[in-house]
């Protein structure tokens, strides 16, 4: 499984599921999915930066183009991984394992019997709950406007730096800025990322998919702003307030989004393999301390001094990761086409690094059951919707290639793209059914047997009394009546 050359789609998913659980292995079939549907993004992408660099110019002929590719891809992609998604389902028993959830072992409430049933359960006010969700909202919100100071704050430290400062810094102004914001979204995201989960415990969910969707709604909601807003600025509001870009906006967000997305990808690998080695060490030097060097120890002594695997947050984080991924290869994919290449080989390494993490570092998690990604799948719909609308006015508004063209006629183009392009990605959407005819059929035969075996759900039993008797047909009360006529 971790060998250096194997492609993505040749992973023993099998393997990984028997022994790793339903959970985690699906997510290593999302990312063994995700990684070879860039294979062809990449390879067109790299055309495409090759036009740039022939032209000299980001905006080459060949961009708007490849927006229009680009959501397609985004469309196709998440089409064909909920027909995956659903064939897994079906073949490992999953479908339908969500319907039913126990109470989550951490969930508190009054002991009262239920109104419906009569059986014991624990009550926790929906109005309490509500309070607190909406105590949550306000700390995001305060979190979300936190980061948009730290934006703004960096650029201005950036247009300080390129008009007051000398020598290295006014050289570099931009260079600095985004390193910086690289760094802001990597501890902001941390940051955040606790206190969220603290957050969610605090609404006290009672399932575990409830409080698993509550979280993921709570990290996209930050991410997204963390990680965007820079590039949100830099496109569609820099030079509009009257900041000017230099040379221009689009030569400025690729640059920006360059080196944001090179140094995450950078630091997300890097410390996929350093944390881990690091974490497991201090472990391991505390739990032994006081036992004489060369002493061996047991396989159970060793698996005990591995790392906990959390089976929520583990495959929370690794999905957040390649959401926001999904977010720089699709949003702003005209200004950065380069950015799928770099995603795939990216992922190439990180298929090997999350497996070595797990196996090596971690005790073998929990196996637990899931049916699909959940929420996950409603972001990256929403990203890859989002990504219509802004690479059609990065086309329209921020590139030169309509810069003869008045403004009335680009806001025309720009709704007639988008709405072009949503109307395919709608076809798309209906020309591939989510679930594959035979696996409805498989799930109907499954449900059928369920009900005899499981359920005792009796036959329809046929009125043979009331049968038209034709053409000399005699039906036997018994199965050993002798036949009319037949001298016995």
């Amino acid at each position: 499984w971790l060998v250096p050359f194997q492609w993505p789609w040749e992973q023993p998913l099998d393997d990984i599921r028997a022994y790793l659980g339903e959970k985690v292995a699906l997510y290593f079939q999302f990312l063994g999915h995700y990684t070879t549907w860039l294979l062809p993004l990449s390879v067109m992408g790299f055309a495409v930066f090759l036009d740039v660099a022939a032209e000299g110019n980001v905006n080459a002929p060949s961009v708007p183009f490849f927006a229009l590719f680009v959501a397609l891809w985004a469309v196709l992609m998440l089409e064909y991984w909920k027909r995956t998604e659903s064939w897994t389902a079906m073949r490992t028993g999953m479908a339908g394992f969500e319907t039913e959830q126990r109470d989550r072992p951490s969930y508190f409430g009054t002991e009262m019997k239920s109104h419906v049933d009569g059986k014991e359960i624990k009550y926790f006010p929906r109005s309490e709950r509500n309070k607190r969700m909406f105590e949550s909202l306000c700390v995001i919100a305060a979190m979300i406007t936190t980061v948009i100071g730290l934006v703004a704050l960096i650029f201005y430290l950036k247009w300080y730096l390129a008009h007051n400062a000398t020598g290295f810094f006014s050289d570099n102004a931009a260079t600095i800025a985004s390193l910086l914001n690289a760094v802001q979204i990597q501890v902001m995201n941390y940051i955040y990322g606790e206190m969220a989960t603290w957050l969610t415990e605090r609404e006290n969910h009672r399932t575990d998919i409830q409080y698993e969707d509550s979280l993921i709604a709570k990290l996209f909601a930050f991410q997204f702003v963390n990680s965007y807003a820079s590039l949100f600025y830099q496109a569609f509001i820099k030079e509009a307030i009257g900041d000017p870009c230099l040379p221009d906006c689009m030569n400025e967000l690729t640059y920006n989004l360059g080196i944001i997305f090179v140094t995450r990808l950078l630091s997300g690998n890097a410390s996929e393999l350093l944390l881990p080695r690091i974490t497991s060490y201090l472990r391991k030097q505390e739990e032994t301390k006081g036992v004489e060097p060369g002493t061996s120890f047991s396989r159970a002594e060793v698996e005990y001094v591995m790392l906990r695997y959390d089976p929520v947050m583990g495959p929370i984080g690794d999905f957040a990761e390649q959401s926001v991924q999904f977010g720089y290869v699709t949003l702003f994919v005209v200004a950065f086409p380069l950015a799928p290449l770099l995603a795939f080989i990216s992922n190439y390494v990180e298929i090997r690094t999350d497996g070595n993490k797990i196996l090596f570092f971690y005790q073998r998690p929990v196996p637990t059951g899931v049916e699909d990604i959940g929420t996950w799948q409603s972001i990256l719909t929403l990203t890859s919707l989002a990504s219509v609308v802004t690479n059609s006015a990065l086309v329209a508004f921020t590139m030169s290639t309509l810069d003869g063209v008045d403004l009335y006629t680009r806001l025309w183009l720009f709704i007639v793209f988008q709405y072009f392009v949503f109307a395919m990605m709608g076809l798309f959407g209906y020309l591939v059914p989510d679930v594959p005819e035979e696996v409805e059929i498989q799930l109907g035969r499954q449900a059928h047997i369920v009900s005899k075996i499981i359920d005792a759900v009796p036959d329809e039993q046929d009125d043979f009394e009331n049968a038209v008797v034709s053409d000399g047909l005699h039906v036997h009360d018994l199965d050993d009546e002798p036949a009319p006529d037949s001298g016995q």
